[in-house]
């Protein structure tokens, strides 16, 4: 008997057991935005240098990477992503009804919203008809519209039952919209005309239906360069593009403006498109980081790994969502004119440090019915979870709780209760920021209400409301009213773990006067160094052609005459040539693998992985 070890020569199970434990990370694998690869939780090459053994092993181990490690993606900010990030009379009863079938928890919201427009329409027009003239045709353009009935947190817009989200009204527009298409097409060429003059005659109204983006999509920068001269949204562009001054004097002192991060939800839709279905449906874990507050309404976006879910039933996606940069932040995040005082001066406000009631439990009821609405839009059972992410103060987030959210939600239970007594002489549906019935819906879920949500951190006991509703039952309406209109209590965040507001300016970026300076200085130094290059290369052309070509006089009209030299490489040049030369020698020391395998490798490692370091030879594989 040999006394040689031969992992081949092991049955498969044990080997697939020892192959699970040789490429099973403690943390799994990490999304790199910059190089859009999986690296480790390090940001490190991944080690995949045991598949290139032998073809044997390759093909016991290709699909193991991907099924035994979680993959993390979190919120992405690239500065090269930037301009990515920044891109009713005619509805009938018949209209009603479809709509209703297609979003029946949106519609109570829908007719109501519209059914107050429409009066309001009515009475101004006939009260103040010169006034109301000129409002209408501000009002009538289509984002002056999508503005209103998406500001579902105000009062009137939120008080429909059920709750529905924003994701939700957004889908029931696109869709009655479609519908007015249909039945009034010249009239909605016309209102197009109106907010895009000119649209009309050079397309349709299904072409303006089909300009939006996905809430989660990332497009290229030619799809928003596209979309955004169809809208017409020239001056949307250049306020993109724009930095906000210190001073009234542009040319000096520091310059600042927003960072635009892209969703975590976003980021992995992105990434599992980019693969292949076999190297989809090998993944079983994804955690969706929302780590920070993103672009594009978030809170929607996981809606779109549905599809994934559907079609990889062992897929699970595990969503976190951090309280005090992302969730909460998304109601005090301040203009760039208070970001800039913030920078500047340390402060804006007394309040900067202060989270106040009302915005803080609308910010998580909203979330709470986001999450809900994940289930109730198709996601497969057991395949979803909620995390609500307290780091990096989970102490503070409990006080968060006991504090703001439990006194809240007992309050309003307790009027409820009251209510119910006919303690009141009219009930009254509309009498907080959100109604009783809705606000309590959609808070339910963070509370522990639902199995598949949960907090990393003690979100406390909630309060007795049936005893507060007994002590308190001979309260007037309107104290009722101010226990949750009150401007207090307000939760001081600040402490050594958490500053608000330098959470705060975590989305600011700023550009120092010397950091500008030399920024120009270089790239005036760097378009030297380009030209030069580009006149070399243009001399080995010249050298080939005639002086009367069309080629040659061109030349000589963007660099005037230049020197005959002979060409050389750039560094790029000469890095690409290296790798060229040593990927054919790793394809020429690799014979006994077949075509098919390695392309089937390369596939994976490029798409996927990226470059990895095989320290056998010290060769980097690409």
């Amino acid at each position: 008997m040999s006394s040689d070890a031969n992992l081949l020569a092991l049955p498969y199970e044990v080997r697939e057991q020892i192959f699970q434990q040789y490429f099973k990370l403690d943390r799994g694998y990490f999304y790199d935005g910059d190089s859009e690869k999986l690296v480790t939780a390090e940001g490190q090459p991944i080690d995949l240098s045991l598949m290139y053994t032998c073809r044997s092993i390759a093909d016991d181990t290709k699909h193991i990477p991907l099924s035994v490690n979680t993959i993390t993606f979190s919120t992405v900010y690239r500065e090269d992503w930037r301009e990515r990030a920044g891109g009713l009379g005619f509805v009938t009863p018949e209209m009603y009804s479809q709509i209703s079938l297609k979003f029946p928890q949106s519609m109570p919201n829908i007719r109501k919203y519209l059914t107050a427009h429409l009066e309001f329409l009515e009475e101004a027009d006939l009260q103040y008809p010169r006034w109301f003239q000129k409002s209408r045709a501000i009002s009538s353009s289509l984002i002056g519209w999508y503005g209103d009935i998406l500001g579902y947190t105000r009062l009137r817009y939120f008080s429909g039952n059920g709750g529905a989200t924003r994701s939700s009204i957004s889908g029931a527009i696109a869709h009655t919209l479609r519908l007015l298409v249909e039945k009034h097409p010249a009239e909605f060429a016309e209102r197009i005309d109106k907010a895009l003059p000119g649209w009309s005659d050079s397309h349709s109204p299904d072409e303006f239906l089909d300009l939006p983006f996905d809430p989660w999509a990332i497009p290229s920068l030619s799809e928003v360069v596209a979309a955004a001269d169809q809208l017409q949204a020239h001056q949307l562009w250049e306020y993109l593009e724009s930095w906000h001054h210190v001073e009234e004097d542009k040319t000096v002192g520091n310059r600042y403006r927003q960072k635009l991060y892209f969703s975590a939800a976003a980021v992995a839709i992105r990434f599992l498109n980019q693969l292949p279905k076999p190297r989809r449906l090998q993944i079983r874990n994804i955690i969706i980081n929302e780590d920070r507050l993103a672009v594009g309404s978030s809170e929607g976006h996981v809606l779109g790994l549905i599809p994934f879910c559907k079609e990889n039933s062992k897929l699970h996606v595990e969503q976190h969502v951090n309280l005090w940069r992302n969730l909460l932040l998304r109601m005090e995040i301040p203009h760039i004119e208070g970001a800039i005082k913030l920078a500047e001066l340390g402060r804006d406000d007394e309040y900067d440090h202060k989270l106040s009631l009302y915005r803080a439990s609308s910010a998580l009821a909203s979330w709470g019915f986001h999450a809900m609405e994940v289930m109730g839009e198709g996601m497969p059972a057991g395949t979803f979870s909620f995390v609500l992410d307290g780091d990096p103060d989970l102490n503070l987030s409990s006080d968060l709780f006991d504090t703001l959210v439990h006194p809240t939600v007992a309050w309003l239970k307790a009027y409820n209760e009251c209510s119910s007594r006919g303690l009141f002489p009219q009930p009254c549906q509309d009498i907080f920021y959100f109604t009783t019935a809705t606000y309590l819906q959609g808070i339910k879920p963070l509370l522990g209400g639902t199995s598949f949500l949960q907090t990393n951190f003690n979100a406390g006991q909630p309060w007795d409301y049936k005893k507060l509703a007994e002590t308190r039952q001979d309260l007037p309406f309107s104290a009722w009213k101010g226990k949750y209109y009150q401007t207090g209590p307000m939760l001081d965040v600040s402490s050594p773990a958490l500053d608000l507001v330098k959470v705060k300016l975590e989305f600011v970026k700023q550009k120092r006067k010397s950091d500008y300076l030399h920024s120009s200085l270089n790239l005036c130094r760097r378009e030297k160094k380009r030209l030069r290059r580009v006149r070399r290369r243009w001399a080995c052309i010249e050298t080939e052609a005639e002086d009367n070509t069309e080629e040659g006089q061109r030349m000589r009209t963007l660099f005037g005459d230049v020197h005959k030299v002979p060409p050389c490489m750039t560094r790029f040049e000469k890095r690409r040539y290296r790798k060229e030369r040593r990927a054919q020698k790793a394809a020429a020391g690799a014979s006994h693998q077949t075509q098919e395998d390695l392309t089937d490798i390369e596939d994976m490692e490029t798409s996927i992985f990226g470059d990895f370091f095989e320290p056998r030879t010290g060769l980097w594989w690409w």
